[in-house]
């Protein structure tokens, strides 16, 4: 790939190092769950911006999703649309969430689902199903890691060793300094692969194919059916509200709202990250949609933005884009690792009466737990894990029904949110393992936006049939103890102790 593999190395090696330093210089010391979990809620809204951008973008973009816009053509943009979907959908969550999270001290997107629903069953049943479903994901973006520095130093350094090196790296500060670190970290990364990388970028698309328009034109001349949907609709579509419903139902996006000093904080990223989110996709995707048309374009598509970058700019381009894509799988690797060690240091490992110190510490020692486990299985390279990776949002989107409508609507219910749960994560695991002949009749929709419906639907019949929980009336009367900066408002219609003992 490259003819000066010491070159990338040293480039790599020097970042690494880079964001070593950053994350040490601006460490502080965990003693307090509040502290490892969120941050000590806290962050400011540019930490909180880069959080949502560096644990949303994974490494996988640079290598699956530009085959698949080789191979696909503009259908693999559905990510930058969901993607600002996703945002839009948290600007109406955010207020809710966040307040919630501070009166009722709540840590975790499970910690949210026991708070409304008051089931530990429920609560474990949601555990499981996220926990899974993220974990695929943390070992893919762990051999992405590996995948990035094999190709970019021409197998030099052996994906194994890429991928237990830099893992390694990210779960030790993720396991040390908790929400802190990963924020830190992600703001790093986040400038590099968002801000520099977006750059990079089109400098390499103007010196590859001229420049966008040249491109399209390229394209339109030579595969006109790249540019068009059609005989996908359906599919593209699934894609599409998948990722949106599905944005904020991984816990380490939705743990990202109790980190901020207040929901305004979490909403100014709405109108910071979409632009990023345009700049990013496009810069990327953008690179290799013409793929197929320039000479000696490798037939692993997935190698494809690594040898643009080297062949038609240069070494240098060829680290920074390796650059690019391990910061991205960084930022996703510690934000997961570190979501779903607090979810079971706290669900599964903690008992209700656990000093808070020792809760901490479990959720310390489930990070960690879930990171070496992860290594120890990405180091294995098992085939066509990214393509369960993806079909994972099948189920994730499972989870939407009883966290969006539990956030925004009173009436729901223990009865609707489990039964509904369990039917969509059924109807999704038919189509998984039937395949989509299964659901030839939902012209083009996917099993999992089946299972949604079916989900939907029956939240919806036991909230009219059931009505709301009692403790429900204390979680919306507590919205008015905070304002949108977060500060405490004096003579809100309850005092915030009382309506924790209320609701809990």
């Amino acid at each position: 790939m490259t003819t000066n593999a010491p070159l990338v190395i040293g480039i790599i090696a020097a970042f690494l190092i880079g964001n070593a330093l950053v994350i040490r210089k601006f460490h502080v010391s965990q003693d307090s769950v509040e502290q490892y979990a969120v941050g000590g809620r806290n962050l400011g809204w540019i930490l909180v911006c880069f959080s949502y951008v560096g644990a949303w973008y994974v490494g996988a973009i640079y290598t699956g999703w530009v085959a698949n816009a080789a191979d696909l053509g503009i259908f693999a943009l559905y990510l930058g649309i969901y993607s600002i979907g996703g945002m839009i959908t948290m600007y109406f969550m955010a207020t809710n969430v966040w307040i919630w999270g501070k009166v009722y001290n709540l840590t975790s997107i499970t910690d949210f689902i026991r708070l409304r629903y008051q089931n530990r069953v429920f609560s474990k049943f949601f555990s499981v199903v996220v926990v899974v479903v993220n974990f695929f994901w943390l070992i893919v973006e762990m051999i992405t890691i590996g995948y990035c520095f094999q190709v970019a130093t021409n197998s030099v350094i052996d994906f194994r060793i890429g991928t237990v090196i830099a893992s390694a790296f990210v779960i030790a500060y993720s396991y040390l300094g908790g929400a802190r670190a990963t924020a830190i970290g992600n703001l790093v990364q986040g400038i590099a692969f968002a801000v520099v990388g977006t750059i990079v970028f089109f400098i390499i698309i103007w010196k590859t194919y001229g420049g966008p328009t040249p491109l399209f034109e390229m394209i339109q001349a030579n595969m006109p059916e790249h540019l068009s949907l059609k005989g996908h609709e359906g599919l593209w579509m699934s894609s599409v509200l998948t990722g949106i419903l599905g944005a904020y139902c991984w816990p380490q996006i939705f743990n990202r709202m109790f980190m901020s000093k207040g929901p305004s904080d979490s909403k100014k990223a709405v109108f910071v990250a979409p632009f990023l989110v345009v700049l990013v996709t496009c810069g990327i995707l953008w690179s290799g949609l013409g793929g197929n048309l320039l000479p000696g374009f490798p037939a692993d598509h997935q190698q494809g933005l690594f040898w643009i970058a080297n062949a038609y700019v240069g070494p240098v381009a060829l680290a920074l884009v390796a650059i690019f894509a391990i910061s991205a799988s960084m930022s996703t690797i510690s934000a997961v690792s570190h979501s779903i060690g607090v979810m079971l240091g706290t669900e599964f490992i903690s008992k209700t009466d656990t000093a808070p110190l020792r809760k901490m510490k479990n959720q310390q020692v489930a990070t960690l737990t879930v990171g070496v486990v992860a290594i120890i299985i990405a180091t294995l390279n098992f085939p066509n894990l990214n393509n369960v990776a993806l079909a994972m949002y099948e189920f994730i989107i499972q989870a939407f029904v009883p966290l969006f409508m539990g956030i925004i609507w009173k009436r729901g219910n223990i009865y609707g949110a489990f039964v509904g749960m369990i039917a969509g994560v059924v109807v999704a695991l038919v189509g998984f393992f039937a395949g989509s002949a299964a659901f030839t009749w939902a012209g083009g929709f996917s099993a999992g936006c089946v299972g949604l419906l079916v989900n939907f639907a029956i939240y919806l019949a036991f909230a009219f049939a059931k009505g709301e929980q009692s403790h429900v009336r204390g979680m919306w009367a507590s919205l008015s103890v905070y304002d949108e900066d977060g500060e405490y408002v004096a003579g809100g219609k309850e005092d915030k102790e009382a309506i924790a003992k209320y609701s809990m």
